[in-house]
């Protein structure tokens, strides 16, 4: 009999996964939904190409620069292997932040006509709408990497959690991937990459190619660590570009990317199996 938090986090999963079906249906997939699906609301962004590939000089410089201090300042605090790694990763990830902040010196895109909706319940439902997709993309990530004999592990975030680590690492930990990341992610993938190419390429490419960007930076390519997540954060990437697409604003991604995160960081804790 599996412990009491893992049968009770097992059933909020179900039970989010059943929520966000039907949220699916009511707000995107009934006929009266496609009936009335509204406009998107984020218009075109009116940058010079020149000023973008500036802006993502900036940060990936802010994340080189962050992540050497760290490693020269205080690499020797934190233990080896998976937690330095991560450590310096998040670091890196930090300075990808502060690279970030270039973006309100760029042009703004003109949302389109109409009242905004409200990020924090906009976001909410885009995490419920979330659940479903990608488990399924999850599902079928596996057989086809079963299918072709490689290996489904997890992130090394997965272990290194589910181990007996100091709490303040944990804590640390969990901070960063609830607030930081998802910030730091959606400015860098949603508000930067795909905002420039939406009205550059076609659009599956727009959606596509940032989010395998951002589902590569959490595999582990050299012993295919992560190769579990790599479909379904691949799916997970462009439901947040389509949300900030519809909405318009880029908190909307941001918080259904730190609530996903706090639901994987639940499933962790609880002992509930997880490729994330």
């Amino acid at each position: 009999m599996p412990p009491l938090p893992t049968v009770l986090a097992g059933l909020l999963e179900l039970l989010l996964i059943a929520g966000g079906g039907i949220v699916l249906w009511r707000i995107a997939l009934s006929p009266t939904a496609r009936k009335h699906r509204t406009k998107a609301r984020l218009g075109a962004w009116p940058v010079r190409p020149v000023d973008f590939f500036i802006f993502v000089w900036a940060v990936l410089i802010g994340g080189v620069v962050v992540q050497l201090a760290f490693v020269s300042l205080a690499g020797s605090l934190v233990p080896e292997g998976d937690p330095r790694r991560l450590v310096a990763g998040f670091a890196f990830q930090i300075g990808m932040l502060l690279g970030c902040l270039s973006l309100k010196f760029l042009p703004r895109s003109q949302p389109a006509e109409g009242s905004a909706p409200n990020p924090v319940t906009a976001g909410v439902l885009t995490f419920l709408v979330i659940m479903p997709l990608v488990t399924v993309a999850g599902i079928a990530w596996q057989l086809v990497l079963q299918s072709v004999g490689l290996p489904a592990e997890p992130q090394s975030l997965v272990g290194l959690l589910s181990d007996e680590q100091p709490r303040a690492l944990v804590v640390a930990l969990t901070i960063f991937a609830v607030f930081i990341a998802p910030v730091t992610e959606e400015l860098a993938f949603r508000a930067g990459l795909f905002r420039f190419l939406r009205d550059r390429v076609p659009r599956p490419v727009a959606l596509l190619a940032p989010s395998m960007l951002f589902a590569s930076l959490h595999v582990e390519w050299s012993t295919l660590d992560g190769l579990a997540a790599f479909g379904p954060l691949v799916m997970l990437g462009t439901l947040f570009s389509i949300s900030y697409e519809r909405t318009g604003r880029i908190a909307v991604p941001m918080i259904a990317h730190g609530l996903f995160n706090l639901n994987t960081l639940v499933l962790i804790y609880a002992g509930v199996p997880t490729e994330f």
